[in-house]
Parts: structure tokens; sequence; C-alpha cells
């Protein structure tokens, strides 16, 4: 049995991938990036939030995909009054490091709940939700009312039909899906437009490709609300897709009718919605943004502050792992430190000062930039999503991020022992054996 039309859900915009689902008596808010900038300085919203941190007293529950400071931004919760805090409940997937959750406990939140992979959890008499961890420590989550299901899958990487049909087994029949629609990450040096362009094209497939799988009534298209402002990635705005092209694409290549909301606007869920007006004012936004010119600029290091840096990593690193981290090949790594005039050569057994190789570093980045990766075991992730660098030629750049993997593996609670090394061993095999069958089928 279905709702009266003045019971049927409700889509708060709040920006980015943060919206409030305002259903039976709970009002949950997902994903809130309410202002500042994201992954050191790389990332700003590409409109203002028109959500106020009072408004948090009205929130019932939070729920957090995953710990990339666009959806789960530290200093945003600390500016929740301590009132609303007490009446939210936080809602986060189940992980080893369990970061999210004991920062979340610290700030006196109501509750915090760890979602059991999988399974339902009732927050109201119509209302239940399910979550599922994901690849790169991500989560989607699916709502589930009498009136459909919503699905939320943000950043999780859904491209192909065999990982939708995946999750479609798990949740059933979609109404709305809510998608990334553009990359957000390094897509390219800036002389290589073909590349960046190719990534974002790629991205729309991919909507193609989950909208031929779960079959929406509508998508709205959410996560990608942001551009790049600081002056080390400020060419990567270039090709981004814009949110009227998206909402174009959409109409042309499903069956489903986009749904664009822009900040403070609303949509319950079955009305008609014209995509344009808000479409309109976010290309807006885009031009006075990028107009502007980069908002953010690196902080010049010393080389002394550099080298302090590197062996404090090196210190961490051998702290919280195994003695079989010596066994483990990893590759070294050379940089440019562009603002330092000085090419390093980085291994676990030291810093070096080497002559620029033929052809060129592996990366070329500021001193802020590189001293971010080694003070921070997420760092070199944060690197990778703000794209403030270049890159050398022939992807030799994926081998300064191979570098820094056992410190995002530790950020995420891996460390190197016996079994890591083990299933990283088992890994490693299963890929040969899969490219040689591959082989030998050609």
């Amino acid at each position: 049995m279905h709702n009266t039309t003045d019971d049927l859900p409700v889509f708060e915009w709040v920006n980015h991938a943060g919206f409030i689902f305002d259903y039976d008596g709970v009002r949950l808010l997902s994903d809130p990036w309410i202002d500042g900038t994201a992954f050191n300085n790389g990332w700003a919203l590409l409109s203002k939030t028109r959500f106020r941190y009072q408004d948090f007293n009205r929130i019932t529950h939070i729920w957090f995909s995953h710990e990339h400071p666009d959806h789960f931004s530290p200093p945003n919760l600390r500016r929740i009054p301590e009132a609303a805090r007490k009446r939210i409940t936080v809602l986060f997937q189940q992980t080893l490091d369990r970061k999210v959750i004991r920062f979340c406990d610290s700030l006196g939140f109501k509750d915090v709940v760890e979602l059991e992979p999988g399974r339902w959890l009732d927050l109201s008499k119509r209302l239940r939700v399910l979550c599922c961890p994901y690849t790169d420590a991500d989560s989607w989550i699916a709502l589930q009312t009498p009136e459909g299901t919503i699905l939320n899958i943000n950043d999780c990487i859904v491209d192909s039909h065999r990982k939708a049909r995946a999750i479609r087994k798990i949740v059933g029949p979609v109404r709305v899906l809510m998608t990334q629609f553009s990359y957000a990450q390094w897509a390219g040096n800036p002389d290589d437009r073909v590349s960046q362009a190719e990534d974002a094209r790629e991205k729309l497939e991919r909507i193609k490709k989950q909208s031929a799988i779960f079959q929406p009534a509508a998508i709205i298209p959410f996560a990608s609300f942001m551009w790049f402002c600081h002056e080390e990635n400020f060419w990567l705005n270039h090709e981004m897709n814009g949110v009227a092209r998206t909402a174009a694409f959409i109409t042309a290549n499903t069956n489903a009718a986009p749904v664009v909301l822009y900040p403070g606007q609303c949509w319950r869920l079955g009305d008609d919605h014209d995509w344009r007006l808000a479409a309109r004012a976010y290309g807006q936004d885009y031009q006075q943004s990028v107009s502007g010119g980069p908002i953010e600029h690196a902080r010049p290091a010393p080389y002394s502050e550099i080298e302090a840096a590197f062996e404090a990593f090196l210190q961490r690193i051998h702290a919280k792992n195994n003695p079989l981290l010596a066994l483990i090949p990893v590759p070294n790594t050379t940089v440019r430190v562009t603002d330092a005039d000085v090419t390093l050569k980085l291994t676990l057994r030291g810093l070096q000062r080497i002559t620029e190789p033929r052809g060129g570093a592996d990366i070329a980045t500021s001193a802020e930039s590189l001293m971010y990766c080694l003070r921070f075991d997420w760092g070199s992730s944060t690197l990778h999503a703000n794209g403030r660098f270049t890159g050398a030629k022939k992807a030799r750049h994926t081998r300064f991020f191979r570098f820094f993997r056992i410190a995002d593996d530790n950020n995420h609670g891996k460390t190197v022992s016996p079994r890591w090394l083990m299933t990283k061993i088992v890994a490693r095999s299963q890929r040969a054996l899969s490219r040689a069958w591959q082989h030998a089928a050609r």
C-alpha cells in the first residue's frame, strides 16, 4: 500500500554528494561537505551551500560512504552544534581501522552504528537501509521504501554490467539511482586534453551501463559538483563533464529522467522535474569559478623540511609493519620538486638528491604536496585525487603511487605481516595466471 502524495520521500539537496532524505520521520543526511576545500586544498565546491550548521538540528541520521574529505569532512563535523550532535545517529560501514567510528564517538553523537555488510537495518516502519563496502574503502547504500528503492553508489566504480548486476542482485529493483558523473582525480598532464576528454566520456558511459542494469525511473547525477581550485591542478577543469552535458546524455542514452538539484532545492519522489534551471545555475557558477583562476597556491619549503619529513615517514612505516617489509619489492621512485629546484630518489633505505633522469622524473610536484604524502598515510591517495602533479610519459607516474602503497594500506588498517604477504603473493599469482590464460586464448 502506497503512501499519500504528501507522504512521499523528499530529497533536499545540500551540495556535491550531500542530500537529505526526508521520509517517515527520518531525515537522513548523506556525505555532508558544507564548506572549505578538500584534498589538501585541491578541490573547492562548485556552488555555495545553503544548508547551515544550525540546520543540523533537524537531522536524525548521517551516513558517510567513505572517509574521503569531500564525503567525510572532520572540520565541518566539528562545527555541528553540540546539542544537534546529541540527537544524531551516525551510520558507517564496518572497517578494519575504525577511524571514522572513533572520531564520531569522540564528537558525542547520539549513537554510532557500524552497518553490517549486506544486512538491512530498519530506521522506521517504512524505511530500511543496506550498506555494502566496495573497493578502495568506499561503500554504497540502498534506501528501501514502499515507494521504491533509492540506490546511492556515490564514488563506487561500477563500470561494467557485471558489477551492476552483482549489486542489483542484492538490492532488487531500483527506482532512483544516484551516481558520480565526472572524473575526480588526475586525468592527464596539461597538454593531454585528449586523455582528459576520454576519461570524462568514460564516466558518462559508466552511467549508461549502470542504467541498463538498474533500470531506474530517475537518475540523480552527483558527487562531481566541484572544481580543481589549485594552481597545480587548474587545467583539469577544462574537460570535466558539465551538468548540462550530463543531463542531456542521460536523456539521450537511458530510459531514466535526469533530476539535477541545486543547493537548497527539493524534489519529491515521482514529481516531474525540469533539470535545465539547476543546470544553468551550475554552469554560471562554473564560469565564475574558472574565470577567476586558481584560489590556492603551494607553500614553498626548503630541502631540509623535505628531508625531515622523509625521515619521519621511514620511521613510521617501519614501526607500523613487520620486518618482512624488507622482503617486499617496493619500487624506488623519482620526484622533481618544482619549487625547490631539486630531483629526488625515494627508497625505503633513504632519500637521495639526483640528476633528473632521461625522460624526466616519475612525477613533478611541489614540496608541499610531496611532504603531504610523507606526513600522512593517506597522502598519496590525496595527491592522486587532487591531481596536483604532472606525470612522466608511459605512465611511469604509477611507480610513485606504488612506492606509497604500503602507507595507504596502513591507513586502512592493513599492515605488513606473514598473512598480508601471503595474500599479496596469491593475488599476484592469480593475476599472472589470468594473463597467461588470456594470452593462450588469443
